[in-house]
């Protein structure tokens, strides 16, 4: 897992892009944000130290980013690739590894409107 550095303001990544990782606020605070067709934004949410997002993009079929995130104050996330996600589920007991699947499937389809 790597851990990278993020200024104030500085896009981390933005929305239908690739998910290659899924990141772990470190230090600072990260908003998550959608933008519609018109260029309208609108937050979703703020994370602050120890939460996670990211994570859809990793764990779903479609693998791209459905909100954007950037660092509201210096920011420190560590990253958690496809590979390690995918280690971790796999090493996971069967009852949660179905869990976590069904909470994805949910989260997507409530998402996907």
């Amino acid at each position: 897992m790597t851990i990278k550095k993020y200024s104030a303001n500085e896009r981390i990544f933005q929305q239908g892009m690739r998910g290659e990782w899924a990141g772990i606020v470190r230090e600072g605070k990260v908003e998550i944000y959608i933008q519609d067709d018109n260029g309208a934004t609108e937050v979703v949410a703020t994370l602050n130290k120890g939460e996670i997002f990211g994570d859809l993009a990793l764990l779903s079929d479609s693998e791209l980013r459905a909100a954007s995130a950037r660092a509201l104050e210096y920011s420190e996330i560590q990253q958690l690739s496809r590979k390690d996600m995918n280690t971790m589920l796999t090493q996971a007991p069967p009852l949660l590894r179905a869990i976590v699947m069904a909470l994805v499937k949910r989260m997507k389809s409530v998402m996907e409107g």
